[in-house]
């Protein structure tokens, strides 16, 4: 740690060289852990910070040795109604400044941080593209609350005949059904029932994680659109709707940010469990995927995570021709342990 200097950056207020420099910094960490990504550029780093949601609260630190930037942490929560006790973090070192205590002192910034906000877990990731990072958060008695495998498919290996097929399929299985196109933003008509369908989400598995279900509303989405919106990032949704009632039965997303423009990355997917059994998940799946690339057809990849334990969404998503890319790790600290971890560290 010698001649080793950190200070808390307030994003919001530090000038703009700051801001460049932390940008190109963090590019170059990510490049690490994510290789095939292009890098972020200035104006979306800034936008993304200036379009915050007001419920977001964020915290950042930044070690320097001399005038260069050497590790870089983060943490953050959001203000709600559910999982009130987690404080989400993040530590970066430059690979030839590790395992010199420079992480641990970023790390006491977060645990103390978790403190001050009445945060009792510290949610960290390790990456099996930077293999360091699991097992230093294994050393600090971290518990893994989930696996996540990361899996890619390459669009020019997409089975069109077999996306047909599942959305002819459908058709006979699930003809109570229709589909809903949207993109950019939901509708107002349908913002309050979609986002009560967004919460289908917390019946996916969650393993060891000690979370609650979370809890969606309408301004914070529409929050989330705008911030999206001016980062350029565009959405497409497709909603699955029983004709009859009228409920909203099933839905999937994708995302396409502007500095990654070969890349479409999946969000949720997920059918109510009583509309189960119809072949919503494949029809829902294979109808935005095709109906997007009519949107972006240069794009050349999809991405998307899955847990280990979701054998129905890995099933649909192997079928589709998706691959492993990585592995993720969700470890789940008690703040007051990691702080008594790192306190006894620093002791011996």
């Amino acid at each position: 740690m010698d001649g080793i200097t950190i200070t808390p950056m307030d994003a919001k207020t530090a000038p703009e060289a700051e801001l460049r420099r932390l940008n190109d910094f963090v590019n170059g960490l990510n490049h690490e852990a994510w290789p095939d990504d292009a890098p972020s550029s200035f104006e979306a780093f800034k936008t993304s910070i200036d379009t915050a949601p007001p419920f977001h609260r964020s915290f950042r630190w930044i070690a320097q040795r001399g005038a260069d930037l050497v590790a870089y942490a983060r943490a953050g929560y959001e203000v709600g109604e559910d999982n009130q006790h987690i404080l989400g973090g993040y530590v970066g070192v430059i690979p030839e400044l590790r395992r010199r205590g420079i992480g641990t002192a970023l790390l006491r910034r977060i645990v103390e941080t978790a403190r001050a906000e009445g945060k009792r877990l510290i949610f960290l990731d390790g990456d099996s593209f930077v293999p360091a990072s699991d097992a230093v958060l294994e050393h600090l008695g971290g518990t893994v609350g989930i696996r996540e495998t990361v899996n890619a498919l390459r669009l020019a290996e997409l089975n069109h005949e077999l996306m047909a097929n599942w959305i002819q399929r459908a058709g006979e299985r699930a003809a109570d059904y229709e589909l809903l196109s949207w993109n950019t933003v939901v509708p107002e008509e349908h913002l309050e029932a979609y986002t009560d369908l967004v919460h289908v989400m917390n019946t996916a598995p969650t393993e060891n994680l000690d979370i609650e279900d979370f809890i969606l509303t309408p301004e914070q989405l529409r929050h989330y659109e705008a911030s999206n919106k001016a980062c350029g990032v565009r959405w497409w949704a497709q909603v699955a709707r029983h004709r009859d009632s009228g409920e909203m039965a099933g839905y999937t997303e994708l995302f396409w940010v502007p500095h990654n423009p070969l890349l479409l990355g999946q969000g949720g997917t997920g059918v109510v469990p009583e509309h189960r059994g119809k072949g919503l998940g494949r029809w829902l799946k294979a109808a935005n995927l095709e109906s997007t690339l009519r949107d972006v057809p240069d794009v050349t990849w999809i991405r998307t995570g899955n847990a280990d334990s979701n054998r129905p969404m890995l099933s649909i998503n192997r079928e589709m021709g998706f691959r492993e890319y990585k592995q993720e790790t969700f470890w789940q600290f008690d703040t007051e342990e990691l702080g008594k971890r790192i306190e006894k560290k620093n002791r011996d």
